[in-house]
């Protein structure tokens, strides 16, 4: 690609995170963006495809993950590549945003990157600390709970979207008698309140909402599982780092729980409702062939 095609750092910004960045009020999510707008300026320079860092990206947060098995010095190295994977998958989208390559292959990747690396960061963590725990048994519950929640967690997210696609395209009258009412727990309240940058602390419950959704965030939890190995290695004591692990287990645990009841109260209905209008403007669209 010619140098001259790439646009400066400003004015790329706008192209390839416009509508991820808009209105988004998250200030770790605009550091994180902040960050790969500048390497994907770099890369852009380079023939280098969105799907290459992509692959690139997991083996380093494979890397990362046999790293916070070990001990606790080798472990926080392994949470920095994992928080540099996360910056990455930031940038392959970035990439293809401004290459316009979008490729199932990639989508699915950057979905698989993501599942693996939601459970990995526990066990990964559980398998460190449960080998100097007094009771490892008590640890690995507790570790591979949070592991199975945060994977039942993101696959709930994507739950209207399979339904939709597996039966209501086929079957739309399941949509009848659905009350598509918003709720402030809604994935659209979600996606609406951020991108008006309202203020978090307007709805009681949306406040809550947005601590939840911060403190499970992926870079939220290798931060903080960062910061409690720093303490463990400093203090000489296993505790600070057992404690955040079974705090972020049950933090995870209980949003998974929450999103449940969401979905089956309100958001499998927003969101399905939502689709199908999608879905019926897109058929609008569509030529007819009247031959």
């Amino acid at each position: 690609m010619n140098d001259s095609t790439v646009p400066s750092v400003k004015r790329l910004s706008p192209i390839v995170q416009g509508e991820k960045l808009r209105g988004d009020r998250r200030w770790w999510y605009r550091a994180f963006r902040w960050l790969s707008v500048r390497i994907t300026w770099v890369l852009l320079h380079t023939q280098v495809t969105p799907n290459q860092v992509t692959v690139a990206s997991l083996l380093v947060a494979l890397v990362g993950l046999v790293l916070v098995a070990m001990s606790p010095w080798i472990a926080l190295a392994g949470y920095l590549m994992l928080l540099f994977y996360h910056l990455m998958d930031r940038v392959d989208g970035e990439i293809a945003r401004f290459r316009r390559m979008f490729s199932l292959h990639g989508i699915y990747l950057d979905n698989a990157g993501h599942y693996l690396t939601s459970a990995g960061v526990f066990l990964a963590t559980t398998f460190r600390v449960a080998g100097e725990a007094s009771r490892p048994q008590v640890i690995w519950l507790i570790g591979s709970a949070g592991a199975l929640a945060a994977v039942l967690y993101r696959a709930e997210k994507q739950a209207p979207f399979h339904l939709f696609s597996q039966y209501v395209v086929a079957q739309p009258e399941l949509l009848e008698g659905l009350d598509a009412r918003r709720s402030q727990l809604t994935r659209e309240a979600v996606r609406a309140d951020r991108a008006e940058g309202s203020s978090p602390f307007r709805h009681p419950i949306g406040a809550i909402r947005d601590l939840v959704l911060t403190l499970t965030s992926f870079p939220a939890i290798v931060t903080m599982l960062f910061a409690a190995t720093v303490a463990e290695i400093f203090a000489g004591d296993l505790a600070p780092a057992v404690w955040v692990l079974v705090a972020l287990s049950l933090l995870q645990l209980g949003a998974y729980i929450s999103l449940e009841a969401v979905n089956l109260s309100a958001n499998l209905a927003a969101e399905t409702g939502r689709l199908s209008e999608v879905w019926a403007d897109l058929s609008e669209d569509v030529p007819v062939d009247d031959a």
